[in-house]
């Protein structure tokens, strides 16, 4: 091959390699395959949004199951204890305000006799009634089966409580202990608080 014709062909190649350099430093997008890429997305969770209402949430109050539900089997004794500390606790939480809901919530645990003496007691009390604030916490420390006899479907359960008693304000209050005797008795195959009677303060 001619050496002039050679000369010419190396400097045609190098151009052409100056020019793809100039090309791709100068004109070439870099991005562009970026660009063309799917975009990864990321969802965010959203927190749930807090509602309002006009609802008044009235405070727990500790109360026995509504329906003393023991997986339908025979009750023995300590579960008769369970009921009694639930309701002793149910029972003697109340106040002048609050209209007897702690003896009527108790009414479908109770027996037809108990039920009878609830209905009485709340016709006689209804006009004592006062615009100070007066009323009970009571919270059950101890329970004792004083008797229990399954075939006669009778029991007695003594629950020892202690109670605070709060008059104007919940801070003007105090602290006493008192029982009370729970009897229970067989209803219908069902086991019934047949009578509560408050102890002597301690």
């Amino acid at each position: 091959m001619n050496r002039k014709l050679f000369g010419i062909l190396i400097i045609a190649i190098a151009a052409v390699i100056i020019a793809l350099i100039v090309y791709f430093i100068f004109f070439y997008n870099f991005n562009q395959s970026s660009t063309t890429a799917p975009v990864a997305t990321t969802t965010q969770a959203q927190l749930p949004q807090a509602t309002t209402s006009n609802t008044v949430i009235k405070p727990a109050v500790t109360a026995p199951s509504a329906s003393f539900s023991f997986e339908n089997r025979e009750l023995n004794e300590e579960d008769l204890k369970i009921m009694a500390a639930a309701f002793a606790e149910r029972f003697g939480s109340f106040s002048n305000q609050s209209n007897y809901s702690n003896i009527n919530d108790l009414k479908i645990f109770m027996t037809q006799n108990m039920q009878s003496w609830a209905d009485q007691y709340i016709a006689k009390s209804q006009g004592e009634f006062s615009t100070i604030y007066h009323g009970y916490t009571t919270k059950s420390v101890a329970t004792e089966a004083t008797s229990f006899d399954a075939s006669s479907g009778k029991s007695e359960i003594l629950v020892k409580t202690q109670r605070r008693e709060s008059s104007g304000t919940m801070e003007n209050s105090s602290v006493f202990y008192q029982d009370i005797l729970i009897t229970f008795k067989k209803e219908r195959n069902a086991w019934k608080v047949d009578s509560a009677v408050w102890q002597e303060k301690k």
